[in-house]
């Protein structure tokens, strides 16, 4: 199983840069969102995007620390579906943006080199996408039906928005136009097929650094929705659906994340056995 080179935490390093850019603009300063994107938007709207933002951080960013390949080959098609989704989507709505802009240039420059780089990287380890440890607690079969629901409602969602944004428009607890909704389902879509792939991993060290990032989606989306409450306009169904799933997944990964560290952490600190 090989192990993680200085060129792949260094391409990580410049996707996490990146990430903690917007994220830190788009979150703690909703009002100058466009100093790190291509556009001003909404304060709803630039919470969500640093939430989401400040999660991938907090993804590759850690990824840079690993020593595996295991540990870190999930990350990689996310990257690419993450970065070559929102390229793809942008290009149906080139005339909303200016070219003048310098944010403009680095969203479609990195967003097109991003992903490549990723795909290059899965295609090179291809042979040891079948490899896992087999000295390591093993993932149970709970936690993979949890992550299969939570993919399954993820892809739903981010579909929806993808395919359907006007019909989506009526349904999102916040006013939001169609390109935003699309730009939304980017994310979504990515975190949900990640929960599937995660849910197909052996051990709790092949899926920690995920559950963690996607935790820090969820729970800094439930603070800015918590502070930024009076601003909701949408329907009151919606806006309480929102709620709870944000605070039930939340919760739920903060379970897993603890208990994936905790399970790596008893590993460590066993005692070994020597035959005398």
């Amino acid at each position: 199983m090989s192990t993680l080179t200085i060129r792949q935490r260094i391409y990580l390093g410049a996707v996490a840069a990146l990430a903690l850019w917007v994220g830190i603009w788009c979150y703690f300063v909703p009002d100058r969102s466009e100093v790190a994107i291509p556009w001003g938007v909404s304060t709803l709207c630039s919470a969500f995007f640093g939430s989401i933002y400040l999660s991938g951080a907090t993804y590759t960013g850690t990824s840079m620390a690993a020593r595996r390949w295991a540990d870190v080959r999930l990350v990689m098609p996310m990257i690419a579906m993450w970065t070559g989704g929102l390229t793809i989507v942008s290009l149906f709505y080139l005339p909303l943006f200016d070219f003048t802009r310098t944010q403009v240039w680095v969203w479609f420059g990195a967003y097109i080199l991003y992903p490549l780089i990723a795909l290059g990287l899965v295609w090179t380890h291809r042979q040891e996408n079948g490899l896992h440890p087999t000295d390591e607690p093993a993932l149970p079969e709970w936690a993979k039906r949890y992550l299969r629901l939570q993919g399954s409602l993820l892809v739903m969602l981010g579909f929806s928005l993808l395919i359907a944004p006007q019909a989506m428009k009526v349904l999102w607890p916040w006013q939001a136009g169609k390109l935003m909704l699309q730009l939304y389902s980017v994310p979504l879509l990515t975190y949900g097929i990640g929960s599937f792939f995660y849910m197909r991993q052996h051990t709790w060290s092949e899926i920690r650094l995920g559950l963690v990032s996607m935790g820090v989606f969820t729970g800094a989306e439930l603070v800015a929705t918590i502070f930024h409450f009076s601003l909701f306009d949408g329907h009151p169904l919606s806006i309480a659906v929102w709620l709870v799933w944000l605070a039930g997944t939340t919760g739920m990964l903060a379970f897993l994340s603890w208990k994936s560290f905790g399970m790596q952490k008893a590993r460590e600190q066993a005692p070994v056995l020597t035959q005398s």
